[in-house]
């Protein structure tokens, strides 16, 4: 310990010697290790743990595969998930959950919440109490007690200020009286989203259902049950149900995924894209921070000689360079934490809350002790990597040409080939984050452009939930109707419609099964699938939806007409590539056998939905007329701002139904602005990496090229000596830089090439190669090596061969 101290206080007077080198080294690994650690944070904060829950890898999402169907569905039938529950050791609890817009009341404030319907012993399975008042009972789930709610903090403190004395207090929900029961916990946010939780009462008829897939499920294994058993389980339940249920259950399987793995599917490329140009920059960061060593350590060299020759070992001298590492890693790592403290809020700040509302994990982000460890295991890693390193060059030191009296302790050729290896290493390391963050940004931009043929800034946006227990069937028809004629008829208003999933909604289009008259009869795997949409007519010209053949809905066809449905082109192409669509009839494959035939009557054009989608697929669409769903989003199209239309549009509301609320009430730039805000965040940040990648690119540039002509001022003299031009030795500078530079980038391309083709295949649409990328950031950096070197370069030019030749 005596050893260690007197080590580091040396270290600590050397570093004082070198404020240069001291402040250079500090700065560069707290650049690599903040980004490093702020990423991290976010990584480990939505895909690590995004759930703060006990023993959350006991935790389970249940899902359903249907033979026939490439993706899995994430709801079940209600009988299903009670038959899956009473496994025999296999789970602990399952519970389950519906989505649910519900309508508060109070005091004459309507307000539309994001509500599920939970069963009462989700919390348990959870292992989540509410911070105040008492969890759902088991009576709570039974039809007409059902009346009380759960309230999260966030919607309790926005929409109560924090009043605790709402626990026991009644709210009007759809116009009935409910009981507030308790406050969930801060920073609780499951499912993603909710503002309400109120008890899921089923009748005992539709808790026997096993037609229709309204539940999601999750699960608590048993102790001692890992996955693979419970999968096991499940393939072996879902048989006996297919025997048991030849009807409803037949071809259908079971399967689980970790609860903490629910939006991998979402965030996991972002993210491990973003983590990976961090990484990147983290060993730039360590090969300019070697650079900055090794020249260090060629100036020490008759130091480390003459401590050599009196005594030193090769285990004094590694634990010398280690504590001088040890104290700049020190600093840099208290600098990077507080860097990271500080990205990580602006971070969490960049996105809007109606968007990270439905990300787990992303209001909690913050660097905890998972991601300090981390940090500092970095930091101390990186040290000692480093001593060892210096240690090694230092023993390969020559003590006699190096205490020889007039030698120059120049740099060795092993020392000269891992200086410029390193430098290139930063050259390339450089050109693939700058690459990576412009092919990022390129696709962002490209990606605005799908929705700019909607011209969202002229649509104003809202939905509409009407509750079962105050609207039948054709009182939601009639409510549409009415609402769609009073909104067209707004002064400005150019069109209205209705849709039940809007393009940019960042969420998927259900999918069903149909089979098309007249054809054979196909296995259950070669079952056609089409998206499906519920609109209104008025929405094909308020998206720019063209139509292409036949016609689109008329008044005529209502509830009591015969069925009829507007396809897209990709669902016509498909299905009658060589015929026409009008007139075709399809029945879906959930339809009883005496159920209506749909008469295709339009085709119109594609429309991209999402940005993720990688192809356009088939879209059916049904008038809401004939099928009219509780939820549904209006969208107005206006000749001025939308924004003029919010106080109209809540009146009109109003007086239709004073129960009801619209909810967000925005132009519909804002659902497409929240739609592409992960990928202009995911740029933003790859484009600060590949900047300070640039940054110390450039710095290492300027290091190795002032220590060369530092340790070549000898040959400049001898060069001017003998005729050189200043312009011949500025030319000599600069062209070895510029030969560093061009290798760097020649693998840099090949690199980046590499990984653009694999992140391409994960992120399709979003990544695509373009060559002016490419060219654009390697001029970019070719230019900087070259002004890096300059200085250096007119340094060596300006050496007088009188003074150098004398100074030999």
């Amino acid at each position: 310990m005596r050893t260690l101290l007197q080590d580091a206080g040396y270290a600590l007077r050397g570093l004082r010697r070198s404020p240069g080198f001291a402040i250079t080294a500090i700065l560069t690994l707290a650049l690599g290790v903040g980004a490093n650690t702020a990423i991290f944070s976010v990584t480990n904060s939505v895909l690590l743990r995004p759930h703060h829950f006990p023993e959350l890898d006991r935790l389970v999402v249940l899902r359903e595969r249907v033979r026939g169907q490439s993706e899995e569905r994430s709801r079940l039938t209600p009988a299903d998930v009670s038959d899956l529950a009473r496994v025999p050791g296999l789970f602990q609890g399952v519970g389950a959950y519906e989505y649910r817009d519900l309508n508060l009341s109070r005091a004459g404030e309507t307000d539309t919440a994001t509500s599920f319907l939970v069963t009462p012993n989700l919390l348990s399975v959870l292992g989540v109490k509410p911070s105040r008042g008492r969890p759902f009972l088991a009576d709570d789930a039974q039809p007409g007690r059902d009346d009380v709610l759960l309230l999260s903090h966030n919607f309790w403190q926005r929409r109560f200020g924090g009043d605790p004395s709402v626990v026991g207090s009644t709210i009007a929900v759809d116009g009935r009286n409910h009981t507030i029961v308790g406050i969930m916990p801060k920073g609780f946010n499951y499912p993603p989203g909710a503002e309400v939780w109120k008890p899921l009462a089923l009748t005992p008829e539709a808790g026997s259902d096993r037609s229709k897939e309204t539940l999601y499920a999750v699960g608590r294994l048993a102790p001692g049950v890992s996955l693979d058993q419970a999968r096991a389980g499940l393939s072996a339940e879902a048989a006996r149900l297919q025997n048991t249920f030849p009807v409803s259950n037949s071809g259908r399987t079971f399967s689980l995924l970790r609860l903490r793995e629910e939006q991998y599917s979402d965030t996991a490329p972002l993210l491990l894209l973003l983590q990976s140009g961090a990484v990147f920059l983290l060993l730039l960061a360590c090969a300019n921070l070697g650079v900055l060593v090794l020249v260090r350590l060629i100036k020490r060299q008759r130091e480390l000689a003459i401590r050599t020759a009196l005594g030193a070992t090769r285990r004094r001298l590694l634990w010398l360079f280690v504590a001088e590492g040890l104290l700049f890693s020190l600093a840099a790592g208290t600098a990077a934490l507080a860097a990271s403290l500080w990205c990580v809020d602006l971070i969490r700040a960049s996105l809007s809350p109606s968007y990270t509302r439905w990300v787990a994990g992303w209001d909690n982000m913050r660097v905890d002790g998972n991601v300090l460890a981390s940090a500092v295991a970095t930091v101390v890693a990186i040290a000692l990597l480093l001593g060892i390193a210096a240690a090694l060059q230092a023993a390969g030191t020559n003590l006699n040409d190096t205490l020889k009296e007039g030698g120059r302790g120049g740099t060795s050729r092993r020392q000269h080939a891992l200086r410029n290896s390193l430098v290139v290493v930063q050259i390339m390391i450089a050109l693939v984050l700058l690459v990576g963050a412009g092919l990022i940004v390129s696709g962002f931009r490209r990606l605005q452009n799908v929705f700019a043929s909607l011209d969202p800034a002229h649509v104003l946006r809202f939905s509409v939930s009407l509750p079962e227990s105050r609207y039948s069937p054709a009182q939601v028809s009639q409510f549409y109707d009415r609402m769609e004629r009073e909104l067209t008829s707004l002064s400005g208003a150019t069109g209205a419609g209705i849709i039940t999933n809007n393009p940019a909604s960042n969420v998927p289009n259900p999918q069903v099964q149909f089979t098309i008259a007249g054809q054979a009869t196909q296995r259950v795997s070669e079952t056609p699938v089409t998206e499906r949409q519920t609109v209104s007519p008025g929405i094909f010209s308020v998206l720019h939806i063209p139509l292409l053949d036949g016609r689109l809905f008329a008044p005529t066809d209502g509830a009591n007409s015969p069925r009829v449905a507007v396809v897209s082109h990709g669902f016509a192409q498909r299905y009658w590539p060589r015929g026409s669509a009008i007139g075709q009839r399809i029945k879906f494959a959930t339809d009883s056998g005496d159920a209506a035939w749909i008469t295709i009557v339009g085709v119109v054009g594609d429309i991209q939905l999402n940005w993720f989608d990688s192809v356009i697929g088939p879209v059916l669409y049904l008038p809401y007329t004939q099928a009219p769903p509780r939820r549904v989003t209006f969208l107005v199209r206006t000749e001025g701002d939308p924004a003029r239309y919010f106080s109209p549009v809540r009146q009109m509301l109003a007086h239709l139904d004073p129960l009801l609320s619209s909810g967000e009430l925005n132009p519909y730039t804002v659902e497409v602005d929240d739609s592409l805000a992960p990928l202009r965040a995911i740029g933003e940040l790859m484009l600060a990496l590949g900047v300070i990648a640039m940054l110390l690119s450039a710095i290492g540039i300027y290091g190795v090229m002032g220590h060369v002509v530092a340790q070549s001022t000898h040959e400049f003299g001898v060069r001017m000596a003998l005729g050189a031009a200043r312009n011949d030795v500025l030319a000599l500078v600069t062209g070895r830089a510029l030969r560093m530079t061009s290798i760097g980038l020649a693998l840099g391309c090949v690199v980046a090439l590499l990984l653009v083709r694999v992140t391409a295949s994960l992120l399709f649409g979003v990544i695509a190669l373009r060559a002016s990328v490419f060219a654009g950031f390697a001029l970019l950096l070719l230019i900087v090596g070259v002004l890096a070197a300059l200085l250096p370069a007119r340094r060596a030019s300006r050496v007088d061969p009188v003074i150098a030749l004398r100074q030999e």
